[in-house]
């Protein structure tokens, strides 16, 4: 995807005589400007932007491409390639505009399906094709594989009657004697299979993974619905809205359960995932106007029509890469309402100004996740930015509402003030969405018995306000865990009543340097970590393993100790009890951490880990490299319940 088009525009802007030759009264005049809709307002009317209406640009279909795919596609099932041959299938796919292209493609796709013993996903590939006009003098094939898949389930009189279609269509086309021999002698053999069994269809060998059943808080927070109600809000200056503990909370505890309010994938990931649940596909269901995305399933591409109907008139131009994700983000969050309704919300107290007190939801209301406001008061950290920063900001909110102007509300009558107002609500998410987006990470696997080659990859943004309110901890009390792009947050640390909940925002201590962790979040989210590891200087993960583990006397708490010390110097207490505990507990961490590894018994390894985690945060001093060991085994066995999908 070419990405040069925000990059003209700006130097273009910069580079214009009535910018340049004023560049300096432009800085001061813009950098004396505080509110969103004043920065689009000062930048529309610089001479360097008069009747500027950005290009729009996507990405089509192409006949010609797709038929050389299928071809290729075929050449490959011929040398019995079948993975090539599947990647040819799909892109044809992907790339063909007329129903006659796709219905090819689909019925080839089914046979290279059927010979992977992939009869479900070969049975629906035969159903697509049929139902985009399958050429009648072609079909007996499609009948006799569709029969064949149906006799081996079981459904034998259902193979029968699709046999007999076969038999009709056989008897108008030019190989007509090969075809009723072939579907005749089928037919016949359908007669020792006897009755109907279970109906299942079988093998669906090498299909890809999608995420188990993401779980459900025991009770909610009655005010923060996304929330468990272990957990509460409170409020303080400097530090805003915050979660603690209402109660002591133990490992493996799900606090958090949150749908975003809005979310997108990724360039990156547009191939590989479906645009609409992020499950990953490797059979594509196209986009029947562009090229550049793919969905799991018709029903995911209908389900899509709200956003992907007007993304698709412009995907070159939304995803350009020098936008970036929280840019992608913020224009799918001005899909989420109708233009009436932005109308409506221009109008409120809140777009007015009034209402953005970080106190607002504290007690008074529940705040739901769903709720757009909510969005808007996230943090924007605006007095925080630097000058030229913002300023190409602003650029990048004019070019993004411009581009919504022409697609969304193409047909809508839109004066000045709207013009600015949308603009200004697209500069406020590319301000506050770095700040306050999540990523939404998928676990890729090579090999299903090894996960140490597993590895986690962003494939969307999304913007979740609960879980935006979670502050953050180079050593975090939580990890997300995302099951499409619904968000679960499990406790990974014992945490006592009244203490805060910490979740990463990108910079734990295991991996990272203090020096280098201060740096990346005082640039990004504007604050001095002051968090224990920051505070103490704790090692990396790599220096702890060099310097040896560290335990807790059980009576005095003394907190030197080493498993060669045979009693507390302190109080003297007799330590063999809890070194053969820590020795056994040892062992059966190696035990479990293999069939982690395996991806074996996972929820059996879950309800260890968590039982070792607690009996390490009694009697190990951190930072500790075992603790951290466990910690990671535990959030591996809840990643591999979220997002995966098999890779190859």
């Amino acid at each position: 995807m070419e990405s040069t088009t925000f990059s003209r525009v700006y130097k273009n802007i910069l580079g214009h005589p009535s910018v340049a030759s004023n560049a300096l009264e432009i800085s001061r005049t813009f950098n004396a400007l505080v509110g969103d809709e004043e920065r689009i307002k000062f930048i529309v009317q610089l001479d360097a932007l008069k009747n500027f209406k950005y290009p729009i640009l996507t990405r089509g279909k192409d006949e010609k491409k797709a038929e050389s795919a299928r071809k290729n596609g075929n050449i490959f099932f011929s040398k019995r390639d079948l993975e090539k041959s599947l990647e040819a299938f799909n892109e044809s796919v992907t790339f063909a505009d007329s129903k006659h292209t796709r219905s090819l493609a689909y019925a080839n796709r089914s046979a290279v399906l059927f010979e992977c013993g992939r009869l479900q996903d070969s049975l629906e590939d035969i159903e697509r094709s049929f139902s985009e006009g399958y050429p009648p003098e072609l079909s007996p094939k499609l009948y006799y594989r569709k029969a064949n898949i149906l006799s081996k389930v079981g459904r034998v009189s259902e193979a029968v009657e699709i046999a007999e279609k076969g038999l009709k269509f056989s008897k108008n086309i030019i190989e007509s004697d090969s075809w009723i021999s072939k579907l005749s002698k089928l037919s016949e053999s359908f007669a020792e299979l006897g009755v109907d069994g279970d109906g299942k269809v079988g093998d669906v060998a090498n299909a890809p993974e999608d995420h188990g059943v993401f779980p459900s808080l025991n009770e909610a927070n009655p005010l923060y619905p996304s929330a468990s109600s272990a957990i509460i809000v409170e409020y303080a200056e400097g530090r805003g809205r915050y979660f603690v503990a209402k109660r002591d909370i133990i490992p493996g505890e799900v606090l958090m359960v949150e749908k975003p309010y809005a979310s997108c994938l990724l360039p990156s990931a547009f191939k590989s995932n479906c645009q609409n649940c992020f499950r990953g596909c490797d059979l594509p269901v196209p986009c029947l106007k562009c090229s550049m995305v793919v969905f799991c399933s018709e029903k995911c591409r209908t389900e899509s029509v709200w956003f992907h109907d007007i993304e698709c008139l412009a995907m070159e131009s939304i995803y350009d890469d020098e936008f970036g994700d929280t840019a992608y983000l913020s224009f799918r969050t001005m899909l989420t309402k109708t233009f009436s309704a932005w109308k409506l919300f221009s109008k409120s107290s809140l777009a007015s100004g009034k209402g953005e007190n970080d106190k607002f939801n504290i007690s008074e209301e529940i705040y739901d996740p769903g709720d757009y406001s909510n969005v808007y008061k996230l943090v924007k950290n605006s007095s925080e930015r630097n000058p030229s920063d913002l300023f190409k900001r602003t650029l990048m909110a004019l070019i993004l509402a411009d581009i919504l102007c022409q697609t969304a509300y193409e047909n809508e009558v839109l004066d000045d003030d709207l013009k600015t107002f949308l603009g200004g609500l697209m500069l406020r998410h590319l301000q506050n969405y770095p700040c306050n987006a999540h990523a939404v990470d998928e676990l890729c696997i090579r090999n299903p018995v090894d996960m140490l080659g597993a590895q986690g990859v962003q494939i969307a943004e999304a913007v979740y306000p609960t879980l935006s309110l979670l502050n953050h901890s180079c050593d975090p009390s939580t990890v997300r865990v995302h099951y499409g792009d619904i968000a679960v947050v499990y406790a990974i640390q014992a945490v006592k009543s009244g203490e805060a909940i910490y979740c990463n925002y990108g910079a734990h201590y295991a991996l990272t340097k203090k020096a280098e962790r201060q740096m990346s979040l005082k640039k990004q989210y504007f604050f001095e970590c002051s968090c224990p590891p920051c505070l103490h200087d704790w090692p990396i993960y790599d220096a702890l393993w060099r310097t040896g583990d560290r335990y807790k006397c059980p009576k005095c708490g003394t907190k030197s100790l080493n498993n060669k010390i045979p009693s507390c110097q302190s109080c003297k207490e007799d330590l063999s009890t809890l070194w053969s505990t820590v020795e056994v507990m040892k062992s059966n961490y190696a035990r479990f951490y293999a069939k982690v590894v395996s991806n074996e018994c996972i929820d059996e390894c879950m309800a260890f880990l968590v039982d070792y985690l607690r009996f390490l945060h009694d009697v190990i001093v951190r930072p500790s490299a075992e603790f951290n060991d466990c910690q990671e085994t535990l959030k591996q066995c809840m990643i591999v319940k979220g997002n995966r999908r098999f890779i190859k």
